[in-house]
Formats: C-alpha cells, structure tokens, sequence
C-alpha cells in the first residue's frame, strides 16, 4: 500500500484514474417511474398552484453525473406547467452538478444511446429528442433549461431560491456522516414551499427539524415516522423556520 501511495503521488495520470474508478456513474431517465408520475401529477402542481405570473420554476440536481436525472426533470417539469397551466409563460431554470467534470461536459451535450428507449416512453422520445446516428440528443428546448456545473457539494457553496431539489442519484451513495452535512443545506436552499424528492429505499440520517413529509406522497406507504423517511416515491418540504 505504502508503495502504491507513492506512485500515486509521483503519478498525476494514475490520480486521476483512481479518482475516475471511485466516482458511481449509475444513473437513468426516469428512475423509478412512479416518483416521476407523483411528482408530475401531485407535486409540481402544488407549486404551480400559488404561483405569481411570471415567476421562474428554479431547480436543483446535485450529483448529475451524465444528465440523465437533470433532463427527465426537465421534461416532467414541462409537462406538468402544460397540463397545469397551460396558458402560463413560465420560465423553468434547473442548474445540474456534478464533481466528476468529464460527466458534465457529457450531459451538456445531451447525447444519449439509443438504449435510454427501455426508459423513456415512446411518446417523450418523439417530443423531447431528436433521432441520430449516435441515438437521441435532447431537443434544445429541454437542454436549454438545465446549466450544468462541475461543483463540490462539501466546498462549493449551494443554489438558493429553489423551488425543488432532486437528489435522487446521489443521497443513496453517501454516508451517514455526509448525508447530515448535505441535509441541512438542502433545507436553507429550498424556498419555504418548495420540494425535495429523494430515490433512498433506505432510511437516511435526516434530522426532524429540517423536512416534513409531504402530502404528495398520497399512496405511499406510512411507517415509524413517515414524515423523515426517505422513501423511493417520497417528498419532502421544509419545515417552517424559525425568525431570529
């Protein structure tokens, strides 16, 4: 081991190999269809429904590895203003981040095989892609929606104003430790009515004083303490703050 550490130092290219086989890549469009559909029919509807006219629908994807997340958010949020309000010029602004900078320079260019078609519906891929010799690339409509950012979630400082947080490819790979410094500035990045979807099918280290579950996890299954755990078709909002 001592050995290998040396080399590592002596060996930038080596670094930055190891650095590439630790990152997780594991990512889809529209993971766990069911989250997708409540966030669609439920969720996003109740943020459009106090909506002032004119007010942009801000988002946030942490850990966006290649896009996949960032863009199904893209189109569901699409959808949802159309079937909602479909007279509405409302502007949807997502930014994407990732740590790993050769992922995001990918999702930037919206390219994708043409195996994402056993995840995304025949209908999504005819509106929201374009066919091409690679596969499909994400019409520019839906690309220009989302910014995509190298950032370091420990370091970098967060989004604000948000009116939903998708973290639905990254909680699930942290530790403990780390999922109690990242919830916390979840909480202060979300606007006071806004959502925080999570893909976790596992209880995460959620301290109580930050989230509440929401009533758009109608038909989800209750439990100890349903409000704090984080289940694979479960939303969140922040609990009210208090004034200093």
């Amino acid at each position: 081991m001592a050995d290998y550490v040396r080399y590592l130092q002596e060996n930038s290219q080596e670094l930055d190999l190891l650095f590439k086989e630790l990152l997780i890549g594991v990512t889809s469009f529209f993971r766990d269809t069911d989250v997708w559909e409540h966030l669609r029919k439920l969720a996003i509807p109740t943020l459009l429904a106090s909506r002032p006219p004119g007010q942009a629908l801000r988002g946030w994807v942490p850990g966006c590895s290649t896009g996949e997340e960032a863009y199904s958010l893209a189109i569901v949020l699409q959808e949802a203003v159309e079937e909602t309000k479909p007279n509405a010029r409302l502007a949807i602004q997502i930014f994407a981040t990732d740590l790993d900078r050769d992922a995001v320079d990918k999702a930037r260019q919206g390219v994708f095989p043409a195996n994402i078609a056993a995840d995304v519906s025949e209908e999504r891929l005819k509106r929201f892609f374009v066919k091409e010799e690679r596969g499909y690339r994400v019409r520019r409509e839906i690309r220009e929606m989302v910014t995509f950012a190298p950032q370091n979630l420990i370091m970098d400082p967060p989004f604000t104003k948000l009116d939903i947080l998708s973290c639905r490819n990254l909680l699930i790979y942290l530790t403990q430790e780390v999922q109690k410094k990242l919830i916390p500035l979840f909480y202060y990045s979300l606007n006071p009515a806004a959502f925080c979807c999570s893909a976790a099918r596992r209880r995460l280290g959620v301290r109580p004083t930050f989230f509440q579950r929401s009533a758009a996890n109608r038909g989800s299954s209750g439990g100890r303490n349903p409000a704090f755990h984080w289940s694979g078709s479960s939303f969140h909002r922040p609990l009210a703050r208090a004034r200093p």
